[in-house]
This record gives structure tokens, C-alpha cells and sequence, in this order.
């Protein structure tokens, strides 16, 4: 758990994905046992689905894909089209 936590505030500091620091940290150290343990705890409190949709929203102007395609992206990936 303490390597979950460093690599939370050392992302929040640096703007990198925890994630990605537990996961340099194990292939650096050849610690995979406690990378796979702080990996399950990130994720614990971690909407993944619902970040992925907010940046998909924040990067993607659905007025700019095809009328004929604008429901399928929305069946794929949740995104809400407001009439």
C-alpha cells in the first residue's frame, strides 16, 4: 500500500498516471508481487469507464462526427447526445 501512496502523490505532483509509477517501480525494483497489490488499491476507488468517457468528452466535438455515425459512437462508448 505504501507504494500506491507515494506514486499518488508523486503523480498528483509530477502529472503522471499512478499507475505507470507503480508499474516503473516493479520493473526497475523486480517487485511485481506489491506492484500488483498497489495496482488493485489504486483502482479501488478508480471510475476508469467514467475517465475515460470525461476525456473522450473533453477532446471529442461529436457535431464534428457524421450525423450516420453519431449513434454508433454513442452505443460504443456511453456518450450522451443531447438533442
Amino acid at each position: 500500500m505504501e507504494i500506491a501512496v507515494a506514486a499518488r502523490e508523486a503523480g498528483r505532483t509530477e502529472g503522471i498516471e499512478p499507475g505507470h509509477l507503480v508499474l516503473r517501480f516493479a520493473f526497475q525494483h523486480r517487485r511485481w508481487p506489491e506492484a500488483v497489490t498497489a495496482l488493485r488499491f489504486l483502482t479501488e476507488d478508480m471510475d476508469a469507464e467514467g475517465e475515460l468517457l470525461r476525456k473522450l468528452k473533453a477532446h471529442v466535438d461529436i457535431d464534428l462526427v457524421a450525423d450516420d455515425l453519431q449513434d454508433m459512437v454513442a452505443q460504443i462508448t456511453g456518450y450522451e447526445i443531447s438533442s
